[in-house]
């Protein structure tokens, strides 16, 4: 037994590791595979893990070999130079495992004189791992059954597995949980909650946390309560909760309503008034009821009635929408004046003339009693004067109408030349100063007669409508009239004053804010205000926008104009290898230049090459006289443009002509107009 040991040695100095069971090394010990008869490992017949920790995998190698056994010859003894395959049968044991599970570990040649071999003599070594996942405290038994087979002969072995396994570990993992959290409800069922919940452990590091409600599903509304846990690889588990709130604060959303305007009053209260009531939905509740006051079909009184339309979601959120009726009165009152009458002169100075009352009705107001001049009762001169009736109502809507009384005697003089009707634009505020060329009057007795125009010719006329009213008058007392009327109207819109179009650095990646002050004249009005959209001190975004503004006299003509806005963002660079202000970048035909820069709105940086406008390239004389510098660094590879995260840059690789000594300006624009430029020259 000595000799077999000895001559062992010597074999496995020469580099040959055979079965042992440890964590660090394999050395003889158990489970070889014995040929001759009976299969009985060499020293043994059990691996021990000894004392392990739940939740951790331990590994031992098992080394296996072939030993000699039993008389030279017979139905259990291996060929000489026989190739012997070692395979695993099966594995028993809770947590056991090998590497293969089953089936064949590997082969083993025997020596050609093997039966001449001593017994016990051992060859080979093959390592077959075996594996314990300790998951459960307490011991563990198992077995790994192993043949070997070669030709005829199969043996068979079994090794013995054992373990005692211990909690050595007992910290329950520790929790991170979110805070109470309060969510917006959106819709019947509550609301989707989104949370992260996590856990540190020695084993593993992070355990899996489960929780009965999982982030990502729909809490209802109210406080629920999200119970976690977490459990390690030694058993131990952590727990722990947080609220989630779903709650119900957003009011029902209204549908807008359209101001109602124009409505033309049908009696001294307004006008009855219907609308369609707006429709209103909420998140939770789904669609609700709107409830509206005034009421559609109610009477709405003269002038402008803010309607407000409520809608409540039965969790105490009301949203109220509003919207403006505005009943008017422009309807004139409805006149009646008396038809002309004649009457003779009693005197030189004409007659007394007493004319039937006129009458007016107005919608509103209902009978209004009218002015009437020259009045009834007076006295008329000879010839015909025309009698003007005024019926104004309380909305100084006016209804005027005339009718002549004639006093007669013989023929009255003849006018001729009444200048027609007269229209001129307003230069001021009291008017226009209006001049005609009064008629003329010729009677049959007195020939030549002086015709009177009153307003005067020269005379200030107000802005509307003036009747001019000539008269001739001969001795007799008989009296002819014309007239014409001059209408002082205001058709010219203010004259507006803009500012120049303004190009702003932007502020931020919102834009800059813009001041501007536009001003305008009326000739009647004086000052007008402007509005303008956008209004000064708005936020312009990036790029140009166009300002609109306008100016409204009291006449309703409106002058209009624009002027635009431009927001540009800011080029810093080019940066090495290329050379700015002025200097000319000398660099060979043909390669490669990397051009590199930064865009900036504000303070923010832009990383999106959709903001950049095409690279452009222009050939221009070279200037004798600028400074040179080579580029120092070339660039391979893509010559599309992106953006550099890791140098935070863009980056255009620029191929340069091939063409040598001719000189091009680059440059880089953003969308929004903002250009770097630099020189080069090929060598």
């Amino acid at each position: 037994m000595r000799i077999n040991r000895q001559r062992w040695v010597r074999w496995a100095s020469a580099g040959v590791a055979v079965l042992v069971f440890g964590s660090a090394s394999a050395a003889w010990a158990d489970n070889v595979v014995a040929d001759g008869d009976g299969a009985t490992p060499v020293t043994g017949s059990g691996l021990s893990f000894g004392t392990v920790c739940v939740g951790s995998t331990v590994t031992k190698p098992a080394l296996i070999g072939i030993q000699r056994n039993g008389a030279s010859t017979g139905p259990n003894v291996f060929a000489n130079g026989a190739t012997v395959t070692l395979a695993v049968t099966a594995v028993t044991g809770s947590g056991v495992s090998t590497t293969p599970g089953s089936g064949t570990i590997g082969t083993i040649a025997l020596p050609s004189n093997w039966s001449a071999q001593p017994n016990n003599t051992v060859t080979g070594a093959l390592s077959l791992p075996v594996q314990l996942a300790a998951t459960t405290p307490g011991a563990v038994t198992g077995s790994v059954s192993l043949s070997a087979a070669a030709g005829s002969v199969n043996r068979a072995t079994t090794l013995a597995v054992s373990a005692t396994v211990v909690a050595c570990d007992t910290t329950a993992p520790v929790l991170h949980l979110p805070g109470p959290l309060t969510v917006e409800a959106t819709g019947p069922g509550g609301a989707l909650v989104a949370y992260t919940a996590t856990a540190d452990d020695e084993n593993p590091a992070h355990p899996t946390v489960t929780c009965d409600h999982p982030s990502g599903a729909t809490l209802p509304l109210g406080a629920t309560t999200v119970s976690c846990s977490a459990t390690d690889a030694a058993g131990n588990t952590g727990t722990g909760q947080f609220t989630v709130t779903v709650v119900d604060t957003a009011g029902p959303v209204i549908e807008p309503v359209m101001d109602i305007t124009a409505v033309e009053a049908t009696g001294p209260g307004g006008a009855v008034v219907t609308y369609q009531a707006p429709g209103a939905a909420d998140a939770v509740a789904g669609t609700v009821p709107v409830s509206c006051s005034p009421a559609s079909g109610a009477e709405f009184p003269l002038g402008t009635t803010t309607v407000t339309c409520t809608a409540s979601d039965g969790h105490g959120n009301t949203s109220q929408r509003t919207f403006e009726v505005t009943v008017q009165d422009t309807q004139a009152p409805v006149l009646a004046v008396p038809a002309d009458l004649t009457a003779e002169a009693t005197s030189s100075q004409g007659a007394d003339v007493t004319y039937p009352a006129a009458s007016a009705q107005d919608a509103v107001d209902g009978a209004i009693t009218p002015t009437c001049a020259p009045a009834a009762g007076s006295t008329f001169p000879l010839g015909t004067t025309e009698v003007t009736c005024t019926a104004t109502d309380s909305a100084h809507n006016t209804a005027t109408g005339t009718f002549t009384v004639t006093v007669a005697d013989t023929t009255p003089p003849a006018i001729t030349g009444t200048p027609a009707d007269i229209t001129t634009e307003a230069t001021g505020p009291a008017g226009a100063d209006v001049s005609f060329t009064p008629p003329t009057a010729t009677d049959l007795v007195d020939g030549t007669v002086a015709v009177d125009c009153a307003p005067a010719s020269g005379g200030s006329f107000p802005v509307g409508a003036t009747t001019v009213t000539c008269s001739a008058r001969d001795a007799a007392g008989n009296t002819a009239t014309s007239a014409f009327q001059v209408t002082v109207r205001d058709t010219t819109p203010p004259s507006l004053t803009l500012p120049a179009d303004q190009v702003l650095t932007a502020t931020g990646p919102d834009g800059a804010v813009a001041t501007f002050h536009p001003e305008a004249t009326d000739l009647v009005d004086g000052s007008v205000p402007v509005t303008c959209s956008p209004a000064s001190g708005a936020t312009f975004a990036i790029g140009t926008t166009e300002v609109n503004c306008s100016a409204t006299d009291h006449a309703g003509n409106t002058a209009q104009g624009s002027f635009k806005v431009t927001v540009r963002r800011t080029i810093s660079g080019f940066y090495q290898p290329v050379d700015m202000n002025r200097v000319i970048n000398t660099v060979k035909g043909g390669s490669t230049v990397p051009l590199k820069f930064e865009v900036f709105a504000g303070p923010a940086e832009a990383t999106t090459t959709s903001i950049i406008a095409a690279i452009s390239v222009k050939q221009y004389n070279c200037d004798p006289n600028a400074p040179l510098d080579p580029i120092e660094v070339t660039a391979t590879g893509n010559t599309s443009l992106r953006y550099d995260s890791t140098g935070g840059q863009y980056v255009y690789n620029w191929q340069t002509p091939k063409t040598k000594g001719l000189c091009y300006q680059v440059g880089v624009s953003t969308v929004d107009g903002a250009t770097v430029i630099a020189l080069f020259r090929t060598t």
